[in-house]
């Protein structure tokens, strides 16, 4: 079984002119969009009826005693109909004392039925079976006679057996004395049929010059057949597509449709007239026109109002009792959601007929909202510009028609015109330093609107300083010698300093090959932006000293101070110089 689904959508009026508006609007609601979804079942069904060609026209003699010439002789059938009734059809045969015959019936499963054995009584003229046509049909009013006449042209009788279980010779099984047919009922007909026919008796013999035949009556299959709906609201309108209608005499089709919840619709019923119709398609919808015709011929892709004539057929178990109702209005308003059962009854039972497959058209309203979230640059806390990048994300939950638009807000009252959905949007945040919300909602195609979804950012138009301070000049100059042992080292920087980060750990002098720092009083210049270290005693003669700034020192803005911005990250500043 296969079932498609498809799904569309017809915006109301009112809809398509809220999604043409461009100004500004205050927030409201949208009316919801009626929408369509189709779901399909492209299995054939067939809805039983009898059938006379099944049959294998070869004579078979039987000989004064023994298995006939042919034993058994079989038929093949390759239909995989499920059997309803079936009935055996001797034709031509003839017989000079009927008694005499065992006739084993074996179907392709190995069910077994005895047709006629020791019945029919052949002592006397007159009594021979002569050219007879022989059927047996479960439901014939009488069996075979025992000790009277067939009659020579034959008739219809009950299967029947007479004196006990005779044996057949192989390949035959072993009889089980059944003699009726409906052993077969809700068998499958495809297989091989073997017909077992001996003479019990010497002297008399006979043939069966027109062969044998098979009559099916067969079941509707599938029975149902069904249509599994899920992921849709409540519904509104229902509507029926039969496709590929083939039928002798559309009048026998008789049609129920039963809904997830237990309502039920007579669709068709001894109505469309009496001319035959080939792949013919249909469909049944409550608004039609009118009803579809009692005598009159229908029209391919005729629509027509669900229409019964006649009595209520019995649809037999699964389906329940079949109420009478024949239109589809007793769906709407219930969840289509589940299985739908469509079941099928040829009253004629003449020829089969074959519906290639069917569907259901539904109409809804769907007015379950979308969800959906806003994020500022990325989440960022945040900005100096009120240029800003917005990333979205929406879900339409199922029965979902798609979220296709989205609008903004900077404080939840006024929002923008919907524009199309999309991942990202530029905005521009309101004016003024501070925190700033942005709004968003989004809207579907059905019209459903989302709650608002709102993120917030800091908005500060000040720009901060990213810039590291560098040296300006040093005193004394870089390698400078001679240099009086009384001398203030001094770094004149490009920005001002935190003061607070110039400690001994991030400003020092050292001699040359001693580890020791030079004792010495450390003093900020904020006026000049330069560092003075004033030695607390006279350095030493011809000495080289190595001044060093670490990138501890930072400015008011927290940048640290860099001796090579050339190079990647703060690098200490150092210098050296010799007294003299």
């Amino acid at each position: 079984m296969t079932t498609r689904i498809s799904r569309a959508r017809v915006i109301a009026p009112a809809v398509a002119a809220s999604l043409a508006a461009a100004s500004l609007i205050a927030l409201s609601a949208v009316p919801a969009s009626a929408a369509t979804s189709t779901f399909t079942q492209d299995t054939d069904i067939s809805m039983g009826g009898v059938s006379y060609d099944v049959s294998n026209t070869a004579s078979i003699s039987i000989p004064a005693v023994g298995t006939a010439g042919t034993y058994p002789s079989t038929i093949n059938v390759t239909s995989p109909t499920l059997i309803k009734d079936v009935n055996v059809h001797l034709f031509n045969i003839s017989h000079t004392f009927p008694d005499d015959l065992d006739i084993l019936l074996v179907g392709p499963g190995g069910e077994q039925v005895i047709l006629m054995s020791d019945a029919g009584d052949g002592a006397d003229a007159g009594e021979d079976l002569v050219n007879a046509n022989l059927t047996f049909d479960s439901q014939a009013g009488s069996l075979l006679p025992d000790s009277t006449a067939i009659g020579a042209s034959g008739g219809t009788f009950r299967p029947t057996n007479y004196e006990g279980v005779d044996s057949w010779q192989a390949p035959a099984p072993v009889a089980n004395g059944n003699t009726s047919l409906s052993v077969f009922n809700d068998t499958l007909a495809a297989g091989t049929w073997s017909l077992y026919i001996r003479d019990d008796t010497v002297v008399d013999s006979g043939t069966v010059a027109g062969g044998w035949g098979l009559s099916f009556v067969t079941e509707t299959v599938p029975h149902p057949s069904t249509v599994a709906v899920t992921g849709l609201p409540q519904i509104s309108d229902v509507n029926v597509h039969l496709n590929g209608i083939t039928a002798n005499e559309p009048d026998d089709i008789n049609l129920l449709l039963v809904g997830p919840g237990g309502q039920q619709s007579y669709l068709w019923g001894d109505s469309g007239g009496f001319l035959p119709i080939s792949n013919f398609n249909v469909t049944f919808d409550d608004e039609a026109a009118g009803t579809m015709p009692d005598d009159d011929p229908i029209t391919n892709g005729g629509t027509y109002k669900p229409f019964l004539q006649g009595d209520i057929e019995d649809f037999g178990s699964p389906a329940p009792p079949a109420t009478g109702v024949t239109v589809l209005s007793v769906f709407d308003g219930q969840s289509p959601n589940g299985n739908w059962d469509l079941y099928a009854f040829n009253d004629a039972m003449e020829e089969p007929i074959v519906i290639s497959g069917w569907s259901l058209e539904f109409t809804w309203a769907d007015t379950l909202n979308p969800t959906g979230t806003v994020t500022v640059n990325g989440g960022a806390a945040t900005t100096n510009t009120t240029a800003v990048t917005l990333g979205v994300t929406a879900n339409d939950p199922a029965p979902a028609s798609g979220v296709t638009q989205m609008r903004f807000s900077n404080d939840g009252v006024t929002f923008s015109p919907y524009q199309a959905f999309a991942p990202t949007a530029a905005w521009t945040l309101a004016a003024g330093d501070g925190v700033k919300t942005v709004y968003a909602q989004f809207r579907d195609a059905d019209g459903n609107q989302s709650a608002v979804a709102t993120d917030t950012i800091a908005l500060s138009t000040v720009v901060p300083d990213t810039t590291s301070p560098t040296v300006v000049k040093t005193t004394p100059a870089k390698n400078a010698k001679g240099v009086k042992v009384t001398t203030k080292v001094k770094l004149k920087v490009s920005e001002a300093l935190n003061a607070s980060t110039i400690t001994t750990k991030t400003v020092y002098l050292k001699a040359k090959g001693s580890s020791k720092k030079v004792k010495a009083k450390l003093k900020y210049n904020a006026a000049g932006k330069t560092i003075v270290l004033t030695p607390k005693s006279a350095l030493k003669h011809n000495k080289k000293y190595t001044f060093t700034a670490t990138p501890g020192v930072k400015d008011v803005s927290g940048n640290p101070l860099d001796g090579a911005a050339g190079k990647p990250g703060a690098q200490k500043v150092t210098f050296s110089f010799t007294t003299g």
